[in-house]
């Protein structure tokens, strides 16, 4: 009886966590068609600044980089760990 209510209890969380994945997966394709043309960009940048030896601005621009790239993967760890979350849940509660 209270693995039953567990379940009945699990099902809003499920359908929570089925909302974030969709916002996650949303929010994942527009931020990576963003990237690739401003990625696109501070790599012509980056190659500029080194023709024209502006070293200052190649470190800034590496560093912007580094913080897309970062921010990235900060993205699918939490779009990843989402649908952990929710799978796990969907197997709780189908069992």
């Amino acid at each position: 009886m209270l693995r039953f209510i567990m379940k009945l209890l699990a099902i809003p969380v499920y359908l929570v966590l089925c909302v974030l994945c969709l916002l996650a997966d949303l929010l994942m394709r527009l931020y990576s068609f963003g990237v690739g043309i401003i990625g696109l960009l501070l790599v012509l940048f980056v190659v500029l600044a080194m023709i024209w030896r502006q070293w200052y601005n190649v470190g800034a621009f590496v560093v912007m980089l580094v913080l897309i790239a970062g921010f990235t993967f900060a993205i699918g760890l939490f779009a990843a760990t989402i649908e952990i979350w929710r799978d796990r849940l969907k197997g709780f509660i189908e069992a």
